[in-house]
């Protein structure tokens, strides 16, 4: 009776290897991207430990085996998994940031995990294999543009991880992962950099929000351009994956000015409110609820929402604010024709609009036409 019971619990047990097998292939298609693909040795080590402990699980069917050395095969590859993580943990940033111009702020709720594997992959590998992994899923993106943005960002993250406070600053994609997969997004973040090198007393401060996905390391890097050459702080906060149309009582931003209030070395009686492409959503509603707080309002390749920004309450309240608006004519994220139609109401509203169209540039083009950007934004600051 024993003896049959063994039977068909080993025959129940096998139906189930080949879902086991399944189900192990599909999690190690983005460990063999890593791999083979990563740009720095940690992510290519946490590929390579995600593969060893995915196969020390599949391992674990020897141990059905009468051979004893194939049933101790799960130890020594789930061993060596977890060295390749602990070598990864070792190296991995620690999100001290030495004194300096650029810093990394979180609030009460937030802290800097430094086990997340947002900061045992470094930020360019995650970036690079989401532009292979949102080239197959997203009819929009395409090959040919997605290798186009992976140059761009490997172009960027090149020059930034040569920067140490940069680097040591770690990643907050993590942020990005926690509100896809629980819909947490309400933890206070923001990066700053402050061109303290110039030696004012006070600077204007430019508030950036970002787009989806996430509060990429790389915009600061562009922004620190502008940073020093117009003498303005940048303050990115961040909003988990970038939905800032779900933050309806703007609580992200309204920290994010509090603070700016609180620190003397910043000028909050002028601030420039800054959006990238969804952040447009929270610069619109900012500006509808608050924009009396800003001098100016700057719309990277921006969602903007006809609807909110024909409000009554939207231009009253931006009277006083002057507008900039930059878009890529072959968005085709975007259309170039939301960004004009906007305009024409912005201007129709009596309020002072400038704009750029970039010509045959798509929706990156904040990464990809950067020296522009920086030089048309720095202009437009001077004036205001």
């Amino acid at each position: 009776m024993n003896r049959a019971n063994e039977i068909r619990r080993r025959a129940y047990l096998l139906t189930l290897l080949p879902v086991h097998v399944l189900a192990s292939v599909l999690l190690a298609i983005l460990p063999l991207l890593l791999l083979f693909n990563g740009e720095t040795v940690a992510g290519r080590l946490v590929g390579l430990g995600a593969l060893f402990l995915l196969l020390s699980c599949l391992a674990l069917w020897l141990m059905m085996s009468s051979n004893r050395k194939l049933r101790l095969l799960p130890l020594p590859l789930f061993t060596a998994g977890l060295i390749c993580i602990a070598i990864c943990y070792a190296i991995s940033p620690n999100g001290d940031v030495p004194p300096g111009n650029f810093s990394s702020h979180y609030g009460d709720r937030a802290k800097f995990s430094r086990i997340s594997l947002a900061n045992l992959v470094p930020e360019i590998d995650q970036l690079k294999l989401g532009s292979y992994l949102f080239s197959l899923i997203d009819p929009r993106l395409g090959a040919e543009q997605g290798s186009h943005l992976r140059h761009l960002v490997l172009d960027v993250y090149g020059e930034m991880d040569r920067d140490e406070n940069f680097r040591d600053a770690g990643s907050v994609l993590g942020m990005c992962y926690e509100d896809i997969l629980l819909g947490r997004r309400d933890k206070l973040h923001f990066y700053e950099y402050v061109p303290r090198h110039l030696g004012r007393k006070s600077y204007p401060v430019m508030i950036f929000l970002h787009g989806s996905l996430g509060n990429f390391k790389g915009y600061m890097w562009v922004l620190k351009e502008l940073a020093d050459s117009s003498g303005i702080a940048i303050i990115a906060p961040t909003y988990g994956c970038g939905n800032w149309y779900l933050d309806r009582g703007c609580s992200v931003l309204n920290a994010t000015y509090a603070y700016c209030r609180a620190n003397s070395e910043l000028d909050a009686n002028r601030i420039i409110l800054a959006g990238l492409s969804n952040g447009g959503t929270g610069v619109t509603r900012a500006v509808r609820d608050h924009g009396q707080r800003y001098m100016g309002v700057i719309l990277l390749s921006a969602v903007l929402e006809q609807s909110i920004i024909s409000s009554p309450s939207f231009a009253s309240n931006a009277v006083k604010s002057r507008f900039l608006i930059i878009h890529g004519e072959d968005d085709n994220r975007i259309p170039v024709e939301c960004a004009r139609r906007c305009e024409a109401v912005l201007k129709q509203d009596g309020l002072t609009v400038k704009s750029r169209y970039y010509q045959g540039e798509d929706h990156f083009l904040f990464f990809s036409r950067r020296t522009e950007i920086v030089k048309d934004m720095a202009e437009w600051i001077g004036q205001l």
